[in-house]
């Protein structure tokens, strides 16, 4: 989850990267989100974005806020089998 605490909307661009080897991977770039707004942005449709698949034995990846950002990038993780949502956000901050 985005939330865009600042004046004007904004896109947010997120440097994805491998978190095992530290390299590259590619960038998502997300809508329009509007002042005081807020967007999901799923892993998948990063991934969609990014035209990248996630490395055989791969479970994350690490991700980092590329363009000047007003706001809160939240990590939440849906534990289906469990049927739990998780706020992650403090235990896996995002650079900015």
């Amino acid at each position: 989850m985005i939330y865009n605490t600042g004046p004007a909307a904004m896109v947010l661009m997120i440097g994805i990267f491998d978190a095992s080897s530290g390299a590259r991977m590619g960038t998502s770039t997300t809508s329009r989100i509007d002042a005081g707004g807020q967007a999901a942005v799923r892993v998948s449709a990063m991934e969609a974005a990014a035209r990248i698949k996630p490395p055989s034995g791969s479970y994350h990846y690490t991700l980092k806020v590329e363009n000047t950002f007003t706001g809160v990038p939240q990590h939440f993780v849906n534990n289906l089998q469990a049927s739990v949502i998780t706020d992650m956000t403090t235990a896996c901050a995002l650079g900015n």
